[in-house]
């Protein structure tokens, strides 16, 4: 997407909110934006990650949950479940 697509699609997305009522700061606005239309970087990044994941997973490379969260609870000094 261009420039030009990019910001007309964040201003219709402000005169959006705002007509919805939406009183979030600046900021917000723009991290919501940003968090419904992924830059291609952060997309591919994403991606790369889950296969990442995935690799781990079907190589074994994974541990039970209640163990790992079990181990973090108890390095913090919280209470185990």
């Amino acid at each position: 997407m261009d420039t030009t697509q990019d910001l007309h699609g964040f201003s219709q997305f402000l005169a959006n909110r705002l007509a919805a009522g939406d009183s979030a700061l600046p900021e917000e606005m723009i991290a919501l934006w940003r968090s419904e239309h992924p830059l291609p970087t952060e997309i591919a990044q994403s991606v790369d990650a889950l296969q990442l994941s995935l690799d781990d997973l079907e190589a074994g490379r994974t541990e039970d949950f209640d163990i790992a969260n079990d181990a973090i609870r108890q390095s913090h000094g919280w209470r185990a479940n």
